[in-house]
């Protein structure tokens, strides 16, 4: 669908007001349609990836593991995969994965796609700019494919196999899910039957925001059963893959990142979060998806095929906002909007995510701690962990020096604070983001209107329950949420 013109108006206005501001013309560059886009967002992505390395600084950690060398026959089995072996990577899920604002120095850069530092799917560079799990992976085997590796939106040049989308609710990963496996099948540099495939699934975040205007349509019932859909799908038709579900993010945390351009922004992104009055519900609204989802992956229903296995790896479940050596939210963390996160948030993310990876089952960590030591396979124990090869496992715990907890909250020595001013630049930067919300919140409200009546009537007239009824077993005895 064509961008409305009232964005496009706002864009220019905001282009006229910050026009001196590193990102000022990428709101032009989100809405134009000329034929050098393309060559446009490279030359944005260049300059960026340049600006952002020296701001963030990325994290005070080396990669040092040894390079264990792949199996010496292609592995049959899922729970005998080592990081060597893996030829492909994908991605669902939504603006997280998408990498919306990654590199952003202004508000305006938040209305991009920095694809290729996405933690779970981004292939921008090396490890030694952006901690991401192909970049890892790239290590391993140079050969990886599937990785996004620059500015671009859905199902864009750059994407590749990363098939997340800004705004996307867990009812959206199913079509995303179809959209991956056309692709794999029809791409002629993908071996769809041989290839081992990682494909990482992260969604619930924008669930937990909409909830408390729809408790039903974002109930945890509602959520599970769409991504119980997903995963089956994926189960039925795609052979040799590793399948990461990473928990659901606590929500209401974004409210201890206050301050003016955040609290405007919290209030177009996530209002239910930071609203005191469902703060309560929204909150025990996440610990009943945590708690279904780990249900749903736990119960066996993934484990019936040699080759495939679905893994929930929970780095995010019980995360707090990291936080500077004052007490103070980190804000290097976040993109200018308090809300996603930034290049250094993703390389955090990425460490954590592979650290999960490499635990076996039930000894996986339910928080990143910053600036941790990253786990190692080893040849005694090469392989990622799944629920099968878990059994009577132990990993020895790298130890974390100098990374403390102030209040139970992770604290991150040697941080500094971005200052607001830093984020609000200019008092013309302030105005040309009052006028951009002014424009993003109407639209917000139309896309909400439309997804719903979308939803609705994909729920009376297909698969999907509405109701909230508890699951039932199925005769195998593992929980059916559809």
């Amino acid at each position: 669908m064509a961008p409305s013109l009232c964005p496009r108006l706002t864009a220019a206005l905001v282009t006229i007001f910050i026009v001196y501001s590193s990102d000022a013309f990428d709101g032009i560059g989100k809405y134009s349609q000329e034929s050098g886009y393309r060559t446009f967002l490279e030359r944005v992505a260049s300059e960026t990836d340049t600006q952002d390395v020296a701001r963030s600084g990325g994290l005070d950690v080396d990669f040092n593991c040894p390079i264990i060398p792949p199996s010496p026959a292609v592995p049959t089995s899922v729970h005998r995969l080592r990081p060597a072996d893996v030829n492909m990577v994908a991605a669902l899920g939504d603006s997280i994965t998408a990498g919306n604002g990654a590199a952003a120095l202004t508000l305006l850069g938040c209305l991009f796609n920095y694809r290729g530092r996405s933690f779970s799917i981004g292939g921008l560079r090396t490890i030694n700019e952006h901690v991401t799990i192909p970049n890892i992976l790239k290590l391993y085997n140079p050969s990886l494919k599937g990785y996004s590796t620059g500015v671009c939106g859905y199902e864009e040049w750059c994407s590749h196999l990363n098939y997340a989308e800004a705004g996307a609710v867990s009812q959206d990963v199913y079509a995303q899910a179809s959209d991956l496996i056309n692709n794999m099948r029809n791409n002629l540099d993908v071996d769809f039957t041989n290839d081992w495939k990682i494909i990482t699934l992260f969604i619930g975040g924008n669930d937990l925001c909409d909830y408390c205007t729809d408790t039903v349509m974002y109930s945890a019932q509602a959520y599970v059963q769409s991504v119980q859909r997903t995963l089956d799908l994926l189960h039925t038709e795609v052979p040799r893959v590793f399948v990461n579900v990473v928990q659901v993010v606590e929500v209401v945390e974004i409210a201890q990142v206050s301050g003016l351009v955040c609290n405007i922004m919290h209030s177009y992104l996530c209002d239910c979060a930071i609203d005191e009055h469902y703060q309560p519900m929204v909150h025990n609204a996440t610990k009943e998806y945590q708690a279904l989802l780990t249900e749903l992956v736990s119960s066996g229903r993934y484990d019936t095929r040699e080759d495939f296995t679905v893994v929930l790896q929970p780095f995010l479940e019980n995360t707090r906002v990291p936080l500077t050596e004052d007490g103070d939210p980190d804000l290097s963390y976040f993109a200018p909007d308090c809300f996603h996160f930034s290049s250094k948030g993703h390389s955090a993310a990425a460490l954590a995510l592979w650290n999960n990876m490499l635990e076996p089952v039930q000894q996986k960590k339910t928080q990143w701690v910053t600036n941790e030591p990253f786990e190692c396979p080893t040849e005694e124990q090469p392989y990622f962990y799944t629920m099968l090869n878990s059994v009577n496992a132990t990993v020895a715990r790298t130890p974390r020096v100098g990374d403390t907890k102030h209040d139970g909250v992770v604290q991150s020595p040697g941080s500094t604070s971005r200052p607001l001013w830093l984020i609000m630049g200019t008092t013309l930067t302030i105005l040309g983001g009052v006028a951009l919300l002014v424009a993003m919140v109407t639209y917000k409200m139309k896309s909400r209107i439309n997804r719903k009546g979308e939803k609705t009537s994909l729920i009376n007239n297909h698969e999907m329950i509405a109701t909230a009824a508890p699951p039932h077993k199925q005769h195998d005895g593992s929980p059916d949420y559809i």
